[in-house]
């Protein structure tokens, strides 16, 4: 009896420990933390105009996050960086306001693991500010869109 007991406890323990990147997310999704809190966009998106790669996320508390790479070739993947001297760009809404990293202020990155036959996916992080230089931390941006 016992032993059936100390067996339940570890199998409870085991279930209950598992942390949200043990677990896989079926795609399409994009999610993050903001100021270490997690938010997920239920509505995604990926356009390609031009040179331009512009991804976007939206949930139903309209918070939404916009990240912008220029000048990046069909099908090339890699590190995009946000900040001072490029043109890629990335921002935040929510209920707190509008926050945004780019040429004058903030930075980040943005990283594409795979862009081909119409998926797109790859990570995020970025320190945004809004007007009143007040920062938004972004970390553990993921995303996995088809486009």
């Amino acid at each position: 009896m016992m032993k059936r007991i100390l067996l339940l406890m570890v199998i409870a323990a085991s279930i209950f420990s598992c942390e949200k990147e043990n677990n896989p997310v079926a795609p399409p999704y994009m999610d993050c933390k903001a100021d270490g809190g997690v938010v997920e966009f239920t509505t995604r998106n990926a356009v390609v105009i031009g040179s331009n790669l512009q991804i976007t996320g939206l949930n139903a508390s309209a918070t939404a996050v916009s990240l912008s790479i220029n000048n990046i070739s069909a099908g090339q993947t890699g590190t995009f960086n946000i900040g001072a001297g490029n043109f890629n760009t990335a921002a935040y809404t929510d209920a707190t306001g509008g926050y945004s990293a780019g040429g004058s202020g903030g930075s980040g990155q943005i990283t594409i693991v795979t862009n081909s036959g119409g998926t797109l996916q790859g990570s995020f992080q970025f320190t945004a500010l809004d007007l009143t230089s007040k920062t938004k931390v972004i970390t553990e941006g993921r995303f996995m869109i088809y486009y």
